[in-house]
């Protein structure tokens, strides 16, 4: 899927030179307003799956084509009084866009074999940023849990869930076993009004991969998988191209094995036979297929190794995934209300905005990815698994850091490591993933033992990674340059 670490998601490696081209018209228009006629949008030519985007004057970071994926949306922070300049660079030419205030701009990636990659620039609110306004007790004698309570955090919250239209959203901070902050915001249903709370399930989308991070530590800990071992150890069916690939790189999506959403028989399938796919019927897919790229090569984000490792696993343990989960994560951890989305009771509606207006989304997680994809949890349950990551229960300290953190495993481009993004803030290193554009956020600091789950129940507002920062920011200090 596309991404850029400035969007709190995955970079791909881009390569090949710029050369300038002409600025073609802009499609414009506001509040969900769809361009009708496709073919007669701006084009940007490329050769490559990967082209470089730059917003403003900030850093340049790589956005994957991914013609699948229709409309592929860049969020972009905006304001209503001024211009953000947001430029696209392939191997083969540039183009330069400027939007405003609630404008969204549409444009086609087209790549030589005339596959065409919808691509939408949507304007967003900017983070707010709140400089001065903290109040952080001296260095020497920190309090984090007074610092989070002062009042400023929740004030400026409220501030963002009004600004971004947010229906619902829960924030827990944790060090160790102790919670040092918890508040809820709004509702969980708009149709009932019934407030949103710490026990509210919320739909985690791609930050489920934090829980399949942690069950793999755990296992590779308990001596069940080695994470240096090729997957043909563990798959003894595995297509040749694949038999070496390490299982770590199919964590950190270097592994080059295909994608099962890119393949055109699994998009020809009614959503009722996607959802119900097998894993071994979707390895039958895609078995025969060339890599992406050679291992190693190049960093695509993507959900089918994900799939192919655990369909390997679970053979090899004689437990599904939920199974595995259970004994190694949630059950340690005392979590009991977090499920993939297809079991779960009680789950509220994730909303989307849709020309102006909150609406229901319909966003389904085929089983055979749930490893990458559609797990529900509560605020109230992510206390519990911060608490017992911070207590060892799940993977020690020690092998996590040494895991996570080993150089070859953290891609350059992205800094994603094994199922999981690394951040740095101010020296404190931070893993964790998000999901949906805005509904999750997840991160913790092995270092200091301190977590932060942000969970909300609208798509594509980017609030649950913001809100993550600005606490990052205000323990630990600012962000690295990425």
């Amino acid at each position: 899927m596309s991404a850029g670490t400035t969007a709190g998601l995955v970079l791909l490696m881009a390569t090949g030179i710029a050369l300038p081209g002409p600025a073609p018209a802009q499609t414009h228009g506001t509040d969900g307003e769809r361009a009708a006629d496709q073919s007669s949008l701006p084009q940007l030519r490329t050769s490559e799956m990967v082209v470089q985007v730059q917003i403003g004057n900030e850093p340049e970071f790589a956005w994957t084509v991914v013609p699948e994926i229709s409309p592929d949306k860049l969020r972009v922070g905006c304001t209503a009084d001024a211009t953000t300049r947001v430029s696209f660079t392939s191997d083969l030419e540039s183009r330069e866009f400027t939007v405003s205030g609630t404008d969204f701009l549409q444009f086609n990636i087209v790549n030589p074999d005339g596959q065409t990659a919808l691509t939408e620039i949507e304007c967003i609110p900017p983070r707010l940023r709140f400089p001065g306004d903290y109040a952080v007790s001296p260095a020497e004698n920190r309090d984090f849990s007074r610092d989070l309570n002062s009042g400023t955090l929740a004030a400026h919250i409220e501030q963002m869930v009004e600004q971004r239209r947010i229906p619902g959203l829960a924030v827990v901070v944790t060090q160790g076993s102790q919670t040092l902050f918890q508040r809820a915001f709004g509702v969980g249903d708009l149709e009932s009004n019934a407030p949103f709370t710490s026990a509210t399930p919320v739909q985690l989308a791609s930050a489920t991969k934090f829980f399949t991070g942690l069950l793999m530590l755990s296992l590779a800990e308990d001596g069940v998988i080695d994470l240096a071992a090729p997957l043909g150890d563990y798959l003894a069916d595995a297509p040749e191209t694949w038999r070496n690939v390490p299982l770590w790189r199919i964590l950190n999506h270097t592994s080059g094995i295909p994608r099962i959403l890119a393949d055109e028989r699994f998009q020809a399938l009614p959503e009722d036979e996607q959802l119900g796919l097998t894993q071994r019927e979707m390895f039958a897919m895609l078995e025969a297929m060339p890599l992406d790229f050679e291992p190693g090569s190049a960093m695509r984000y993507q959900q089918s190794g994900y799939a192919i490792l655990a369909m390997a696993i679970s053979e090899r343990t004689g437990l599904n995934w939920d199974e595995l989960l259970q004994e190694h994560v949630f059950g340690p951890a005392g979590m009991t209300d977090t499920r993939f989305a297809a079991q779960a009771t009680g789950a509220l509606p994730v909303y989307q905005l849709d020309r102006g207006a909150l609406s229901e989304a319909h966003n389904p997680y085929p089983g055979l990815l749930r490893m990458g994809g559609g797990y529900l949890t509560t605020a109230s349950d992510m206390a519990r698994l911060f608490a017992a990551i911070a207590q060892g229960s799940i993977v020690s300290e020690a092998f996590l850091e040494s895991q996570i953190f080993a150089d070859e495993r953290i891609d350059a481009d992205s800094n994603y490591s094994l199922a999981t993004i690394v951040k740095t803030f101010a020296g404190e290193r931070l893993i964790g993933h998000s999901g949906g554009g805005g509904l999750a956020d997840i991160r913790y600091a092995p270092g200091s033992g301190v977590g932060i789950a942000v969970l909300s129940n609208r798509l594509g507002s980017i609030i649950s990674r913001d809100i993550t920062d600005e606490i990052s920011e205000l323990l630990f200090g600012e962000a690295a340059a990425d």
